[in-house]
């Protein structure tokens, strides 16, 4: 499993997100620039530090299945801790509640004015909420 190696968290960097062997690219990043559209090669241009097996690692990562030990994707983003809020699910480094994205949108806000009112939140923790609670919507749709 040399991805491991590749993908690190530290509380104290890039707000406690898994980002690649020291640089400062976060999984999500990358992710997004997948998630838009771009290849791997044109990442792989536009970021010349990056490696291909940067990029598998990230994908290994949001797989979360084999990486035992590691945080997925969604346990970087959210989590929970009885100091913070009483144990509620929230963004990482934040005290925002991660129920309020989906209230906001739920209540026909758009994703802008949360994070207007939610400046802690950044747009990647949001974009990557938003994937993870998609793929989970995918996922049980495809195993019923």
């Amino acid at each position: 499993m040399a991805h491991l190696d590749r993908i690190t968290i530290e509380p104290g960097k890039r707000g406690g997100k898994p980002f690649i062997r020291g640089l400062r690219m976060t999984v999500s990043d990358v992710l997004e620039h997948l998630a838009s559209g771009m290849s791997e090669d044109v990442i792989l241009r536009d970021f010349p530090d990056l490696e291909r097996e940067d990029i598998r690692a990230c994908l290994a990562f949001a797989a979360g299945g084999e990486l035992a030990g590691v945080p997925t994707v969604s346990q970087s983003i959210v989590h929970s801790d009885p100091e913070i809020s009483g144990g509620t699910p929230v963004f990482r480094g934040t005290r925002v509640p991660a129920r309020t994205l989906f209230d906001y949108l739920e209540g026909g806000e758009s994703l802008e004015e949360f994070l207007d009112q939610f400046p802690s939140v950044t747009r990647a923790q949001a974009l990557a909420a938003l994937a993870s609670a998609r793929d989970s919507v995918l996922t049980c749709a495809r195993s019923a």
